[in-house]
Formats: structure tokens, C-alpha cells, sequence
């Protein structure tokens, strides 16, 4: 490694850096100087993750949940069956500057997690 290499990491991509667990930073500076020329940005996680052909699309990263969807009814339906699996969510409600980061359809719902009990059954 050559010391005199400068790194760039854009405002979105150091945000999501600053949301991984600690012991995941590490890693993810390991695969930044060793493994791959470029970190591919959260703009690009999420474009990749939309397909047309699916009713919703679903990013999921270390705390937060990204629906986007055609319909309201649709993204929330994904969003209930997280909770119905045992996903403690509370929804994010960002600014437009930040929600252009993540909204590719009509509607984007972003969630936070906040935990992981026994799924819930409707018994």
C-alpha cells in the first residue's frame, strides 16, 4: 500500500459508514485499502436493488429498511410483514434532500431498526 494514496468518500458514503457497528468499520476499511478500488455509495446499493417487475424493493443495511413502491398499500404491506417477523421499526421521516438519496418510485418509506424479538403470529 502506498501511503501517498489519497482516498475520496462522498457525504452519503460516510454517513453509511458512520451507521455500521464498530467492529464492522474495520472491515469495511480493510476492503477500502486492500480489496476494491471503490466502495460502491448507498446511491448505488439501491439503484441495483430496483426492478420493475417486483411489486416492492427492499434495502435493508445494518439499521435501516428502505421500501420503495408503486403504491402506498404495497410499501406498506412490505413494511408489515418486517414487524409480523419480529422487526422493531420506527419510521424515519427525513428531510427532502436526504429522501431523494433513497426514493426511486413514487413512494419510499425508510425505517429504522431498533431490535429483533420472537415473530409474531396471528394466532
Amino acid at each position: 500500500m502506498n501511503t501517498d494514496d489519497q482516498i475520496f468518500v462522498g457525504g452519503e458514503d460516510f454517513k453509511f459508514f458512520l451507521s455500521i457497528p464498530p467492529d464492522e468499520k474495520i472491515l469495511c476499511l480493510y476492503d477500502l485499502f486492500f480489496e476494491s478500488p471503490e466502495m460502491p455509495s448507498i446511491n448505488d446499493i439501491i439503484d441495483d436493488s430496483i426492478r420493475d417487475e417486483k411489486t416492492a424493493n427492499v434495502v435493508v443495511s445494518n439499521d435501516t429498511v428502505v421500501i420503495n413502491a408503486p403504491s402506498y398499500k404495497v410499501a406498506r404491506t412490505a413494511a408489515e410483514y418486517f414487524f409480523m417477523s419480529g422487526y422493531v421499526l420506527e419510521r424515519l421521516f427525513l428531510d427532502p434532500g436526504t429522501m431523494t438519496t433513497y426514493q426511486r418510485q413514487k413512494y419510499c418509506l425508510v425505517y429504522e431498526i431498533h431490535g429483533l424479538i420472537p415473530a409474531l403470529d396471528l394466532n
